[in-house]
């Protein structure tokens, strides 16, 4: 019997993790495991399978350090070593070899891995004037893929006495956030109304290129929005919009939060898992510019998209986000406008599909990697 020791290691775009043991994987293990014994008995392994190709170039660059790491004395007490080793990869191979066992892992990797939440692409915005019109077409934000999560904020305006008649935007596959009145001036004609719609949807790569929602009762004048994608979203690991299991969010995010000031703020919401995406999203009756998106955990938000119109009426949309590492409250969400207006925001968070990456596991665990997040070396001494 002998010790045998798991290696994990560092890469900037992957962090892979592995375990050998001599004669081969545990019984029972599906992953395919590949041992570089050194002279100190210490195996250094990578075991993977659907990683990145990213991620599989450093992976031949971390093999090829190992190499590179023995030098021609070691090379040479080894080779004159009476006693065969019968490890997964011999102590000594020809480069020829080495390079053709490469490809042969790589074309066969079993390691889980999943990226932290990301934007995909960039925001999609589009804006419709028309007297009474019905609709809003918006398109999608490149790059989307089967399970990203796409966010669409839109604001109507109307301007004559069908005032209190603007309802929410609809399209079959989006499900309702929230949406409300933002600001009603009242009924006569000439009076103003402002109605803000937050929607989502899980891409399922049946999608066409572009969105159309429709406006209810097709009472506005006035239409802008903008869609907002994500990766790296758990789309069914979370709750719905309406608090229920299988949706993409790591908690409720209850209610567009109104106000006439210069200051929009999204009541504070707890998240539940870690690395939760944080998503703020403000809306007013004015075409000024947003700046300046905090909260209290994380301390600051960057900006997503900011798109004003001032076309039959004013009316701004605008969004920013941050990855919350820690589960908790994040206070409050604010952000300044240009002027003091009836605005309305709200505090989305997105549930990751990666809450916990890079955990040690154990010898003979399959643990979830997660990409571009780092992960202390570890060694771990087992006995088999």
């Amino acid at each position: 019997m002998r010790t045998i020791k798991e290696h994990r290691s560092n890469t900037s775009q992957a962090c892979i993790c592995a375990t050998t043991r001599e004669g081969g994987p545990p019984p029972g293990s599906t992953r395919l495991d590949a041992g570089f014994p050194n002279k100190n008995n210490t195996v250094h392994g990578i075991s993977g399978k659907g990683l990145p190709s990213t991620a599989r170039i450093h992976i031949i660059g971390y093999m090829i350090q190992f190499f590179n790491s023995h030098n021609r004395e070691t090379i040479k007490s080894r080779t004159k070593a009476s006693k065969p080793d019968h490890g997964l990869f011999p102590a000594l191979l020809p480069m020829k070899q080495v390079f053709l066992f490469l490809l042969l892992l790589l074309s066969g990797l079993s390691i889980s891995s999943q990226a932290q939440i990301a934007q995909r692409g960039t925001a999609t915005t589009a804006g419709n004037s028309s007297t009474n019109g019905g609709f809003l077409t918006i398109n999608k934000p490149s790059g989307v893929v089967a399970g990203d999560v796409m966010i669409v904020s839109i604001v109507q305006n109307e301007t004559d006495n069908d005032n209190g008649g603007l309802l929410n935007a609809i399209l079959t596959g989006w499900t309702l956030i929230d949406g409300r009145i933002i600001q009603s001036d009242g009924t006569g004609n000439g009076n103003n109304a402002w109605h803000g719609t937050v929607l989502y949807r899980v891409a399922d790569g049946t999608e066409g290129g572009s969105f159309t929602f429709g406006l209810g009762a097709s009472r506005n004048d006035m239409v802008i929005g903008s869609i907002v994608a994500f990766s790296g979203v758990s789309a069914t690991g979370g709750v719905k919009a309406d608090g229920t299991a299988g949706g993409p969010f790591d908690v409720d995010p209850g209610t567009l939060n109104l106000a006439n000031s210069a200051t929009a703020t999204a009541t504070a919401l707890t998240s539940a898992t870690a690395n939760a995406g944080v998503v703020m999203i403000a809306m007013s009756n004015t075409p000024g510019s947003y700046l300046g998106w905090a909260a209290t955990n994380p301390t600051s938000l960057t900006e997503l998209f900011d798109y004003n119109t001032t076309s039959v009426d004013d009316a701004s949309v605008s969004a920013a986000w941050a990855l919350k590492p820690t589960t908790g409250s994040t206070g409050n969400g604010t952000v300044t406008l240009s002027a003091s207006a009836r605005n309305a925001a709200i505090f989305l968070a997105l549930k990751s599909a990666c809450p916990s990456p890079n955990t040690a596991g154990t010898a003979s665990s399959t643990p979830t990697l997660c990409i571009n997040t780092a992960l202390t070396n570890i060694t771990r001494t087992t006995t088999g």
